[in-house]
């Protein structure tokens, strides 16, 4: 069954003790100080340029398995943290409430499909 998911803005997470967040299976994500994104973009192109800039400061890369392959992409900090900490078992209110996540978030991670909201006694919703 498809269904069209709201906004992150309009998502309100209050209420909603019970679920429980956590990481898709199909995701895998890594914090490195080296460029690992744009070296595997580069490695994949048919030529190899001679230089390659390499920013200085950490890199956070979210891959995804797909039916017809794998892709990774860069991403930002605070989405990349927000990711992290699901992996932690917390409720959805726990995890809302927590000060150094934005929160807000979430939404996001769900149109993505990063994470799997679960119900304790029902699994997977």
């Amino acid at each position: 069954m498809l269904f069209a998911l709201p906004s992150p803005e309009a998502v309100a997470f209050s209420g909603f003790g019970s679920f429980w967040v956590s990481p898709a299976k199909r995701v895998a994500w890594m914090r490195s100080k080296w460029p690992v994104h744009q070296i595997w973009t580069l490695h994949r192109m048919p030529y190899v340029p001679p230089l390659m800039h390499i920013a200085a400061g950490d890199w956070f890369i979210v891959a995804e398995r797909h039916a017809t392959g794998t892709s990774a992409g860069a991403t930002d900090e605070a989405l990349w943290q927000l990711l992290d900490a699901c992996d932690t078992p917390m409720c959805i209110d726990e995890l809302a409430a927590h000060p150094s996540l934005e929160a807000a978030r979430l939404g996001e991670l769900l149109q993505r499909r990063w994470i799997d909201i679960s119900d304790r006694e029902y699994g997977v919703v």
